[in-house]
């Protein structure tokens, strides 16, 4: 009942986590913004049902739980100590890909990663 409670909890936090991450990080309405909201469901579904199927729940080494967790404090620090528009919204130049708004950047690096750590879920399961 305990564990029941629990993940219920975690569910209604990761996913008002999303709205947070647009927030802070000043996201413009894009069409993957439904990536953006579900980037803390996703892995937290699929490591859920890995727990169902195989009756254990196996984080890897680096995990969104602890590491996270720290990452999602400093970039928070950052946007308190430089403000959240001014930080995240400024213009950057990258060889090859040319300029883009840093919040534009760390949405596509993040979603990459998220996902691709939600999909190990899937892997253990099978």
């Amino acid at each position: 009942m305990g564990m029941l409670f629990d993940h219920g909890i975690d569910a209604v936090v990761s996913s008002t986590n999303g709205f947070m991450l647009m927030r802070m990080f000043s996201f413009a309405p894009t069409p993957y913004q439904i990536f953006i909201q579900l980037i803390a469901v996703v892995p937290f579904y699929f490591v859920t049902l890995e727990q169902y199927y195989t009756g254990e729940m196996n984080f890897p080494e680096i995990n969104g739980v602890e590491e996270g967790s720290l990452a999602m404090m400093a970039l928070c620090l950052a946007s308190g100590w430089y403000g959240n528009v001014e930080l995240w919204t400024q213009t950057i130049e990258l060889p090859f890909l040319g300029s883009m708004q840093l919040n534009d950047i760390l949405a596509k690096v993040v979603i990459t990663f998220i996902y691709g750590y939600g999909a190990t879920g899937l892997v253990n399961i099978f």
